[in-house]
C-alpha cells in the first residue's frame, strides 16, 4: 500500500492527504473488494456515510482510492484477497454454460456475506424458482454499514420473509442482557460488563428456557 501511493498522480495524492495507510487499506478491504465493482461509477454511487473508523468520502477521495486499488491489483503487487477469489469463482461459472447447479442452496450467517458472496450463492442455484434460503441476524453484522438485505443483493419480499423470534441458544438473562447492549450501542467491555458477568453466573446450572426475542431477532428469507 505505501509503495503504491507515490505512483498516484499529484491530484490524487493531494485528495488522500491526511489519510493513513490503515484507513486506505480498510476502505479497500471492507468496501471495494467485497463489492467488486465493475466501474468506478458504481463506487461513486455507493452510499458511504462512514462508520467503524471509515470516514465519509468525497468524490475526489473515492476516485483516488479507486486508482490506488487498481495499482494494488496488478500482478505481483499483493496476494489476492478472499473476495477476489470468490469473484473469480463466480466469473468462471458465468463463463461456463454447462457448470453444475443445485436444486437448492442454504446460506447461514448471511449478515457476514459480502455482495460478491451473495452473487456466487445465486449463481449456484438452478431453475426458474431459484430456491435460495438465507438466514441472517442484523445484530451480528461485521461490516461498517451494518446489514440490509439489498446491501447484500438479496431482495426478499412479503411472504418470503420470516422472523424467527424464539432463541434456543442461551438463557433468558443472557438474551436480555445482549439485547440491552445492542440497543444501547454498548460493547461488553463497557461499565455494564460486571452486571453481565453476574447475570451469567446466576443462570449457570439451569436449563436454558425459551425466551421471546426482542429488539433485533434473526430473519430468514426464501
Amino acid at each position: 500500500m505505501r509503495r503504491s501511493l507515490p505512483e498516484l498522480g499529484a491530484p490524487q495524492r493531494e485528495a488522500l492527504r491526511g489519510f493513513g495507510a490503515r484507513q486506505l487499506a480498510a476502505e479497500i478491504r471492507l468496501v471495494l473488494r467485497p463489492n467488486q465493482f465493475a466501474a468506478v461509477e458504481q463506487y461513486l454511487d455507493l452510499e458511504r456515510p462512514g462508520s467503524q473508523g471509515l470516514p465519509p468520502l468525497r468524490r475526489p477521495q473515492r476516485e483516488a482510492i479507486w486508482a490506488l486499488d487498481a495499482l494494488t491489483r496488478q500482478p505481483g503487487r499483493h496476494a489476492p484477497q478472499p473476495d477476489d477469489l470468490i469473484e473469480a469463482a463466480r466469473a468462471l461459472r458465468a463463463e461456463d454454460g454447462e457448470a453444475e447447479r443445485y436444486q437448492a442452496v442454504i446460506v447461514d450467517e448471511a449478515q457476514d456475506c459480502s455482495p460478491v458472496m451473495a452473487r456466487l450463492a445465486k449463481a449456484l442455484v438452478a431453475g426458474e424458482e431459484r430456491r435460495l434460503m438465507v438466514f441472517a441476524d442484523p445484530a451480528q453484522s461485521i461490516y461498517p454499514n451494518g446489514f440490509r438485505w439489498a446491501q447484500r443483493e438479496f431482495r426478499p419480499r412479503g411472504a418470503q420473509v420470516r422472523t424467527l423470534r424464539v432463541p434456543y441458544r442461551s438463557t433468558r438473562p443472557i438474551h436480555a442482557l445482549a439485547g440491552s447492549l445492542y440497543a444501547g450501542g454498548r460493547c461488553p467491555c463497557s461499565p455494564s460488563a460486571p452486571a453481565a458477568r453476574r447475570s451469567w453466573r446466576s443462570s449457570r446450572g439451569r436449563s436454558a428456557p425459551r425466551s421471546r426475542a426482542g429488539g433485533n431477532p434473526g430473519r430468514s428469507a426464501c
